[in-house]
């Protein structure tokens, strides 16, 4: 009977130990994974991983022993790395408020495509700032501080092709040299970021094809560096014929086929395209 109570007694302990123990174990999870989404490398979460994963199956099979000396380990180890970590980032919280005011200061600079690219990372940066993400919030300082040389000079660039699209661009070219057919081009930029073009093939592409297509096409366009980016939003088909060398009536003819004509609407660019200044100064004569 004495025996018997003193198991009650100690079964009866061992659940008051691991029932309070559970919420600490609950927690130290939590703060781990805090840890990690703050940007603690798993290399350095991996020990404190393992003395928790130790002392949560000490736990199941009720060895108070090993539990207890687990636990200890877990929350002893656990303690070290948040503390190492709040020193970590205490001390680069001078470079990043720093580095956001050079940047900050340095945005000033820029415009259209170059100032999006900033506003994009710098948003990310008082995100990560604003959640307690230090560690992340330096690197992507680190990496907009140095993309910043690269987007002042894209904006340069910028500067001096804008003033060289505006106008109108032509070309004319055979395609094949061998066939009898002529592409004729016609893009036209505007001061004000509008865009037209007109593109028309007329005559053989090959042995067997023959082409007469005209298509209009109106829309918007950005400078990015020395790279012209433009925005498709409407295209027109004017006419798109065809004929096919084929053998018909026991005859080699020109068989015909009329695609029908179009006037669209477009939002999602699947009609953009994009040329440098000096591809288009290749390809095109400015008037």
């Amino acid at each position: 009977m004495k025996c018997f109570k003193i198991i009650i007694a100690f079964t009866a302990a061992l659940f008051l130990i691991v029932g309070c123990s559970s919420k600490k174990l609950e927690d130290a999870e939590g703060r781990i994974k805090v840890l990690g989404d703050k940007g603690v490398p798993d290399s350095l979460l991996s020990s404190v991983k393992v003395y928790l994963f130790q002392s949560t199956s000490a736990k199941k099979i009720g060895d108070v022993r090993f539990y207890r000396k687990y636990k200890d380990s877990t929350f002893i180890t656990l303690e070290k790395i948040e503390a190492d970590f709040n020193a970590a980032i205490e001390s680069m919280r001078p470079y990043v408020e720093t580095t956001r005011k050079s940047i900050a200061e340095r945005k000033k600079q820029l415009s259209g495509l170059q100032l999006q690219s900033a506003q994009k990372l710098e948003a990310g940066i008082d995100s990560m700032v604003n959640k307690g993400w230090i560690l992340q919030a330096k690197q992507q300082c680190e990496f907009l501080d140095t993309l910043m040389n690269s987007l002042l000079k894209d904006e340069e660039k910028m500067k001096a092709a804008q003033t060289e699209i505006v106008g109108t661009w032509v070309s004319t070219r055979v395609p094949d040299k061998g066939m009898k057919a002529v592409e004729k081009r016609k893009f036209v930029f505007d001061a004000e970021g509008k865009f037209s073009g007109e593109e028309e093939m007329k005559g053989q592409t090959s042995v067997e094809t023959k082409e007469d297509w005209k298509f209009l096409s109106w829309g918007s366009y950005q400078v990015k560096g020395d790279t012209i980016l433009v925005n498709v939003q409407r295209e027109k088909c004017e006419r798109q014929n065809f004929w096919n060398h084929k053998i018909k009536d026991g005859k080699l003819q020109w068989v015909p086929y009329v695609a029908p004509t179009y006037d669209t609407t477009i939002t999602n660019g699947r009609k953009d395209w994009w040329r440098t200044i000096q591809n288009m100064k290749e390809e095109f004569d400015k008037k």
